[in-house]
């Protein structure tokens, strides 16, 4: 549906033009790269995506469905083909291919990996909080995949819904997600305390966001990572 979400009183910064404008930016999931810290020597932990396929010591998790290969492209500016080339030469090393984040990040804290590619930046914070020997590597880039608020076409109570979108993507709303789930808009210009924001800020990790990129650009991503899953069949 269409909404004037800055006339309801929206920040603009968080009406992105894609999609042109029908949705509101309310989350960001950094993908990251994760590692047990008592299997993963501190000169061995990678300091780059690509060193991930450099570790021969012990075993990778990988998203059997390709989403750590299209993260780790948005982190090149979308470059495909090294997206590619990295995905045959991990396909080399020692495996596991666990199907979600959760999973990928559970079998690295509990030993059953060394090395989680692509794994959410809060997920690995929260396994670190409750003791986990799990930590994220200081790479410079990451990728950070948005995640937004619309009222669908049809909507039983569609007031209702922009009511609600209104109060999640405020400050009082971003702020109260990002308390919860730490998962809320990387954006200092919403006026949220982010202690990922501020993380990736001390480490000088750029970020790489799909909002910049077209709908042309992330339909291709996507069917990259649609090619390199059948690697991992």
């Amino acid at each position: 549906m269409d909404v004037d979400w800055v006339g309801l009183g929206v920040n603009p910064a968080l009406v992105p033009d894609l999609l042109e404008g029908r949705i509101v930016h309310w989350s960001d999931t950094v993908y990251s790269i994760a590692y047990n810290t008592e299997l993963v020597s501190e000169e061995d932990v990678p300091k780059s995506w690509e060193d991930v396929a450099q570790y021969s010591d012990g075993v990778i998790a990988v998203d059997p469905r390709g989403h750590g290969f299209g993260a780790y492209a948005f982190t090149v500016d979308n470059d495909l083909e090294a997206a590619r080339e990295l995905a045959e030469e991990m396909r080399t090393k020692q495996l596991t291919l666990p199907g979600s984040s959760g999973m990928r990040r559970t079998t690295v804290s509990s030993g059953q990996a060394d090395i989680g590619f692509g794994d959410h930046l809060s997920g690995i914070l929260n396994e670190k909080e409750r003791g986990a020997p799990i930590e994220w590597a200081r790479t410079d880039t990451v990728s950070v995949s948005p995640f937004g608020l619309f009222v669908a076409a049809g909507a039983e109570n569609p007031n209702a819904a922009k009511l609600f979108v209104v109060w999640a993507t405020s400050t009082e709303g971003l702020q109260a997600y990002e308390d919860i789930a730490g998962q809320s808009v990387l954006n200092e210009d919403v006026g949220i305390e982010s202690a990922r924001l501020e993380m990736l800020q001390e480490n000088g990790t750029v970020l790489h966001s799909q909002l910049d990129y077209t709908m042309e650009e992330l339909e291709a991503n996507n069917a990259m990572r649609e090619e390199v899953a059948r690697l991992f069949e």
